[in-house]
């Protein structure tokens, strides 16, 4: 998997990308202290591919990031995995395998690959990072014929995910405690099994490609510690100690997926079903208070239409994301812009040359259901709309 243009030996070929982005946001902190501007959007790559021997590589990348108080520059091993390709219809990789999900979830770092900056939020997010891109177990993977001109490519993955105290969903923990307690820290964050799968009919018309895919994520589960608010009531509860434990956190997503491409346009549009299930239960300074059990069944889905002019790219993409599907309009919720988000999105990028891309892009957006607060970052939702402007410059080797 020569996921980058590099040097080229006899039998390993290396590359690598170091990029540079900006976000600017007219009200709300997303992904980055954005309301007053911030360039902590920073993304390290070195990747290797080495054949061993015919039918047999190894394949790894090591990565490191920095997207606000997410990745802190430390360096992780992306994916790193042995594959062996019996023939075309059935291969195995073993090791720190890319997870296939969609069109984008295995590519996510690679800014050939679209015309955007940032991927659609309510299907693909960065800061789930430690959860969509890759995971320690196996992957069987494969080429069918079907009829004349139509083929399926299927892949198939298992193992097991590693949770970061700084990743997705130790910072959607956070948020949800955020509103109750101050000072919080995670204090324990464990997953167990990961498993799924993806196919990719072409039906024999050049270009076109239909996609689905379902992956679980299996018994997640997070602690949060903090303290009760100093002006909360009643008051004798006021600076007391606050611990949340998220149990049994069980997330089911289906994503299906097609994509068109014909001349120089691209077309692509995806819907993802999510279905999450857990147990949060608090205690204030180890005094049972609240036991919730919880599911809530979510969507999203996206059109993007994009055009390429030589080394000039421009994209339009349309998303809708729903917390919860029964309930789309927030409907007796305290703020109702917080059950979804609305995003209409303008991208351009430019080669400047096959080494270094520009890209800039705007998003007017409707509703609040993305935006984190573990840090008070958004204490406060108090308006619907709003924009965001981001930009990026990526060097390839």
């Amino acid at each position: 998997m020569n996921l980058h243009a590099g040097f080229r030996g006899k039998d390993l070929q290396i590359g690598g990308f170091v990029s540079n982005g900006y976000l600017q946001s007219s009200h709300y902190n997303y992904l980055v202290d954005s309301e007053d501007g911030s360039f902590e959007f920073v993304e390290l790559g070195l990747n290797a591919s080495w054949t061993l021997q015919d039918r047999t590589t190894v394949n790894g990348q090591l990565f490191a990031f920095e997207l606000g108080p997410y990745g802190n520059f430390e360096p992780l091993v992306d994916y790193l995995f042995v594959d062996y390709n019996f023939k075309r219809e059935f291969g195995l990789r073993a090791g720190r395998v890319k997870r296939e999900v969609g069109v984008y979830a295995h590519i996510q770092d690679i800014d050939v690959s679209r015309a955007s900056v940032l991927l659609p939020m309510g299907i693909y997010d960065q800061r789930f990072r430690d959860i969509s891109a890759s995971l320690d177990g196996l992957s069987a993977y494969g080429n069918l014929d079907l009829w004349k001109g139509a083929y399926l490519d299927y892949n198939i993955y298992g193992g097991i995910v590693e949770l970061q105290e700084d990743g997705g969903v130790a910072g959607l923990a956070l948020t949800s405690a955020s509103r109750v307690a101050d000072n919080l820290k995670v204090e324990f964050i464990d997953s167990k099994y990961n498993y799924g799968g993806q196919l990719w009919l072409s039906p024999g018309l050049d270009g076109l490609r239909m996609g689905f895919s379902v992956t679980q994520f299996m018994d997640m589960s997070a602690t949060t510690l903090g303290t009760v608010p100093l002006d909360a009531q009643p008051s004798y509860l006021a600076g007391l100690p606050f611990r949340s434990e998220f149990e049994d956190y069980d997330l089911v997503n289906t994503t299906a997926s097609i994509e068109y491409f014909v001349g120089e346009w691209n077309f692509v549009g995806e819907y993802l079903y999510s279905d999450v299930s857990l147990f949060v239960i608090s205690d204030i300074a180890g005094v049972f208070t609240t036991r919730e059990d919880t599911r809530i069944k979510g969507d999203s889905f996206y059109l993007s239409a994009a055009r390429r002019f030589d080394r000039l790219e421009a994209s339009v993409t349309y998303v809708e994301y729903y917390e919860n599907r029964d309930n789309r309009k927030g409907i007796g919720t305290l703020n109702p812009s917080s059950a979804y988000n609305k995003d209409l999105q303008f991208s351009i990028r430019y080669d400047v040359t096959d080494y270094w891309s520009l890209k800039a892009e705007i998003h007017d957006i409707k509703g609040t259901a993305r935006l984190f607060n573990e840090l008070q970052q958004n204490p406060i939702l108090d308006e619907e709309a709003w924009t965001l402007f981001a930009a990026k410059s990526t060097f390839s080797f």
